[in-house]
């Protein structure tokens, strides 16, 4: 008597680091992966690819998610915060994000999705998956002293990257596979940097890399395109470039992965 042969079924994990405008080219790996033919279960992120998730999950696909990216004026959304809080702050941005998520939470996203950030109070990590979607997705993306921390419930939140910059750790409990997409390459080019905006940057990037490199291991793919080491995390006038450095890239190494 001959039986069915089993075959696994896999609930894949996708997590998108922070990288600013760099982590657009985790929507041309996205789209990559899709392409494959990878059915994403959950999708997790921090500061700029939370917002790129959380975008996904609505159910935008990542080329119509690149359009959105290009047609906000930053120069508005990153406005003066004319305050001793920060530089900048992201007040308007929660009004650009109700054109998307009108509904302003969780559960209105077609993909359960998880949003890292750091709570300033009490100098811990916190994912964000269900109720208010806004506010803590702000939080997410707001790196200190440029932009101003965000009160949620009397706790003050900002960047998830401070802490868990490849927020892989809520994926595993629900996924057996993860995919780590990985925006951050170090390289040398701002090894000298000479203004604040680039000693911030250089900063940023050594801190996120010695956490994220142990990371990279416990992916069952980890994907980080070498060729971001030429655009700057405030580059916004390059997305579509970077877009397609993350979809040639992302194309090129699931050629050789066994997986699909």
């Amino acid at each position: 008597m001959s039986q069915k042969k089993k075959t696994k079924k896999f609930h894949i994990g996708l997590a998108l680091s922070g990288g600013g405008s760099r982590s657009v080219a985790h929507l041309g790996m996205i789209q990559a992966l899709i392409e494959k033919g990878y059915e994403i279960s959950m999708v997790s992120g921090t500061s700029a690819g939370a917002i790129i998730g959380a975008l996904y999950c609505r159910g935008f696909s990542p080329k119509s998610i690149l359009n959105i990216l290009e047609s906000i004026n930053y120069l508005n959304v990153f406005r003066p915060a004319f305050n001793w809080k920060a530089l900048l702050n992201l007040e308007i941005a929660e009004n650009a994000l109700k054109d998307y998520f009108p509904e302003d939470d969780f559960s209105s996203l077609e993909i359960p999705f998880v949003l890292a950030t750091t709570d300033f109070n009490n100098g811990k990590i916190k994912y964000f998956k269900r109720g208010q979607l806004i506010k803590p997705l702000i939080a997410s993306c707001s790196i200190p002293v440029i932009f101003t921390p965000v009160n949620i419930n009397g706790h003050f939140y900002a960047d998830g990257g401070i802490l868990d910059n490849l927020p892989i750790e809520p994926l595993k409990k629900k996924c057996n596979f993860i995919i780590g997409l990985h925006s951050n390459p170090i390289g040398k080019r701002y090894a000298n940097a000479s203004n604040w905006k680039g000693q911030l940057e250089r900063a940023l990037l050594l801190t996120f890399s010695s956490r994220d490199r142990m990371k990279m291991k416990k992916c069952n793919i980890f994907l980080e395109p070498e060729k971001l080491v030429n655009y700057h995390i405030f580059d916004f006038k390059k997305l579509r470039e970077i877009y397609d450095i993350g979809y040639e890239f992302a194309q090129k190494e699931l050629e050789l992965l066994p997986f699909k």
